[in-house]
């Protein structure tokens, strides 16, 4: 029981995230909304979830051009064998959360599965569609191989990038 508790602490804390890593990808994505003027779509898998959830209040917190990031819809997420137990937030309207997040966990996930057995609170399954991979968690084998889920993938995608909303531009001179 303890072991389990420490274990949640863990899970949930994110002192174990590479911050030269993390700060990599944020500043990258930062760049792509204040330079680019892009939209960007996280598409985590398993534990790049850990790090896309850790992007999130990032980015969202942040200004662009004398914006309030969080006031716009820069960047959505669809998660896919999430370990997690919430995706996104931090924007201004807890609202637009809703269209811009997603995830797609697989019933049959092994991983998430012994996870919630010990008490690790993950994203409930969302699919049931057959898998060749018996773990059910694999990304090529199980979200990317798959035809049917590969599918469900690129719709979910497709669905939260008409969503996104481009920040303003900045004028110069």
């Amino acid at each position: 029981e303890v072991l389990v508790a420490e274990s949640a602490m863990r899970v949930n804390d994110e002192a174990w995230l590479n911050d030269e890593d993390l700060s990599s990808m944020v500043s990258n994505i930062k760049a792509d909304i204040d330079t680019e003027c892009r939209k960007v779509l996280l598409l985590p898998h398993s534990q790049g979830n850990f790090y896309a959830n850790a992007i999130w209040p990032r980015i969202y917190g942040e200004t662009s051009n004398g914006y309030p990031i969080n006031a716009f819809k820069v960047m959505g997420q669809l998660s896919l064998g999430a370990p997690t137990s919430q995706i996104g937030g931090g924007l201004a309207s807890e609202k637009d959360d809703s269209d811009i997040t997603a995830w797609i966990n697989h019933d049959d996930d092994i991983i998430l599965n012994l996870m919630n057995l010990i008490g690790l609170s993950s994203l409930e399954g969302n699919t049931s569609i057959v898998t060749d991979d018996i773990s059910a968690h694999g990304l090529i084998d199980t979200f990317l191989g798959s035809a049917e889920i590969s599918a469900v993938v690129q719709s979910g995608a497709a669905s939260i990038a008409s969503a996104l909303e481009p920040m303003p531009l900045a004028r110069t001179g």
